[in-house]
């Protein structure tokens, strides 16, 4: 009888697969009601499935390619300028609120950016606003602009290489593709400023760089940002292994490893620098007063990342789009060309505070700085107190972000936004919007506030060294005249044109003069 009664009773209760799976449906359930009814951000407009699950980001960004910032665009033309486009995110499009967001004396966490690069330890990645204004403090002085005009004859250095790079194609009447050059010029800028030495990427004969790695696994970072498992089981895995599975990967991964070996010596005591430079960053930093636990091999690993990272594609960028439009537009180069010959008769000697005060010059590096963004990805900030935009008041402690093409693009600021429009700069008295704004306040490609972009002056410096030489010495003609070639395609953290473009390609011509 008790036999038959525990047969029954084991038949009566339910196996532990359907246990867990009812368990899983009423967490779900509950999860989905509360984020949608009871959820601090419940009430803000945006589409449901992004408020219920940051999959739907990660169906823009993995599934699409980087395409949730474009899509966040579309959804601020549908639901206004506050919107939630995560569970626990929301994104603002106003460009006169920027200023006062990314106020600059406010000392703001920064959250998602360590889950993407898998590197809290970085100064761009800092989520704490104590540590990073600690972090920041010592590696201010390396971007100074006195540190940076120390430092400017490896610039001058490398620019030189450049332009006797551009002769070679010349000479051997070959199509040379700028979108390559240019990130091995910043690639061995920064390598030298940071770590005294560099990879001689200008020297290559196709200038292999960062560059590719980049763009390829560039969407890595949307995966890493919806699944924290990915970069541990990525970086798990040994690098010939991952060489073989992406070869565009081998110039980071061999970065990677000799940033160790660097670094571990030089804890140890060796002299590793073997350029003149008076000082480099990491040196800097070594000597900073940071405490010790910010000097360790992993914390300066993360940092050297970060740096060298944001030091090669940014102004990269910037200097094609500006070698594109310059060159698609005969009356831009015309103009630029002659203000260059007048200012340098001889043209093998160039000059930064001349070029600094090119008023062409500097509207076109204008244009190409606006149109580049710096990042493309969305900006975010935590606030410890609530914070008000408009009728909102955004409860403290919530995520809360901006992104910089906003502003790029905003008609009401720049009319035929998408245009390169050096003249829209040159007005006189200095231009300003509709409502009597100064328009370089809208300029917001290097951030603001306290956690603006260090690399300021040195970005500056590159980009008017680099065209001055470009369009003083030299002619050129673009092989394809494709705009999408310097447009943002995906949003990769960083802009990155579409899939299908072969970079900024040119035939060479000597300027003649």
């Amino acid at each position: 009888m008790s036999h038959t009664m525990d047969s029954a009773t084991k038949g009566a209760l339910p196996s532990l697969p359907v246990l867990l799976a009812a368990t899983v449906c009423v967490y779900g359930l509950g999860l989905l009601v509360y984020r949608l009814y009871l959820h601090p951000l419940a009430r803000y407009p945006g589409p449901k499935l992004a408020a219920v699950t940051s999959f739907y980001e990660g169906y823009f960004e993995i599934v699409l390619k980087g395409q949730y910032s474009r899509q966040i665009s579309k959804l601020h033309d549908v639901y206004g300028p506050i919107i939630r486009v995560t569970p626990d995110e929301l994104h603002i499009r106003d460009s006169r609120f920027f200023d006062e967001f990314y106020g600059k004396n406010l000392h703001l966490d920064k959250e998602g950016w360590d889950r993407r690069f898998g590197t809290e330890g970085g100064v761009l990645t800092t989520v704490d606003a104590g540590f990073h204004k600690r972090r920041r403090a010592a590696l201010s002085p390396m971007f100074s602009r006195r540190s940076i005009l120390d430092f400017i004859h490896i610039i001058y250095r490398h620019i030189d290489t450049l332009s006797v790079r551009i002769q070679e194609f010349e000479a051997r009447k070959e199509p040379l593709n700028l979108t390559n050059a240019f990130p091995a010029l910043t690639g061995d800028i920064i390598m030298d400023y940071f770590f005294g030495f560099n990879y001689d990427q200008l020297k290559s004969p196709e200038f292999d760089s960062f560059h590719e790695a980049f763009i390829k696994i560039g969407g890595t970072g949307h995966v890493a940002t919806q699944f924290s498992w990915f970069l541990p089981v990525m970086n798990s895995i040994p690098d010939a292994i991952t060489e073989r599975l992406q070869p565009a990967a081998k110039p980071i991964l061999k970065f990677r490893r000799d940033q160790t070996s660097l670094i571990a010596r030089t804890l140890r005591g060796e002299e590793l620098k073997s350029n003149d430079a008076k000082k480099t960053i990491f040196q800097e930093i070594l000597s900073s007063k940071l405490p010790s636990s910010d000097k360790t091999q992993k914390r300066l690993e993360e940092e050297a990342q970060i740096v060298v990272g944001g030091g090669v594609e940014t102004t990269a960028f910037a200097l094609s789009i500006a070698a594109f439009h310059i060159i698609n537009n005969a009356k831009i180069y015309d103009r630029l060309h002659a203000d260059l010959v007048a200012a340098f008769p001889n043209r093998a000697v160039l000059e930064l505070y001349p070029l600094e005060n090119m008023p062409y010059l500097k509207a076109c590096i204008m244009e190409a700085v606006r149109l580049s963004y710096g990042l493309s990805a969305r900006n975010p900030r935590t606030r410890r107190e609530a914070l008000r935009f408009g009728e909102w008041v955004i409860p403290a402690g919530t995520c809360v972000s901006m992104s910089i093409p906003d502003l790029s693009h905003d008609e009401e600021i720049f009319p035929d936004s998408h245009s390169f429009d050096p003249d829209r700069w040159l007005t006189s008295p200095p231009p300003t919007t509709s409502d009597g704004l100064p328009l370089d306040r809208f300029m917001v490609s290097f951030g603001r506030g306290t956690r603006s972009c260090l690399g300021i002056s040195l970005a500056w410096t590159e980009l008017y060294l680099t065209l001055g030489m470009l369009f003083r010495r030299y002619r050129f003609e673009l092989i394809e005249r494709d705009v999408r070639d310097v447009q943002l395609g995906h949003d990769f953290f960083i802009p990155v044109a579409w899939e299908g473009g072969k970079g900024v390609r040119v035939w060479v011509r000597d300027s003649g003069d």
